[in-house]
């Protein structure tokens, strides 16, 4: 047996302008995430950040440095991220520790606790 890694999934899609004239924070939680919960992110402590969230939720976080998007491809953010937000599900754990992105894991569920 031979250990490969984890397998990534990559479809082919089109480069998004994600912003690059500031550190990157990426915060995805997934479809069970509690996004009430993140307004923090909001607060001028974040201003110097460029703050990319995915999924369908969180659409009440709004500021100039905060971009929405429904799906990006890991491959496309978290080789320019400072960071990752993230709800504890295997498959952002394993990307961001594939790109040796530092985590902040934000459990929201019973079994990601």
């Amino acid at each position: 047996y031979r250990i490969v890694g984890p397998a990534f999934y990559r479809s082919p899609s089109e480069e998004k302008e994600l912003g690059r004239e500031k550190r990157l924070l990426y915060l995805t939680l997934g479809s069970s995430g509690e996004w009430p919960n993140i307004d923090i992110l909001r607060d001028s402590a974040f201003k110097d950040f460029t703050i990319v969230v995915t999924g369908k939720g969180a659409r009440h976080l709004v500021s100039q440095n905060i971009t929405h998007h429904e799906f990006l491809e890991p491959a496309e953010i978290l080789p320019r991220a400072s960071a990752a937000i993230c709800h504890a599900g295997n498959g952002s754990i394993y990307q961001a520790l594939f790109y040796g992105v530092p985590l902040l894991i934000y459990p929201s569920t019973f079994e990601q606790e």
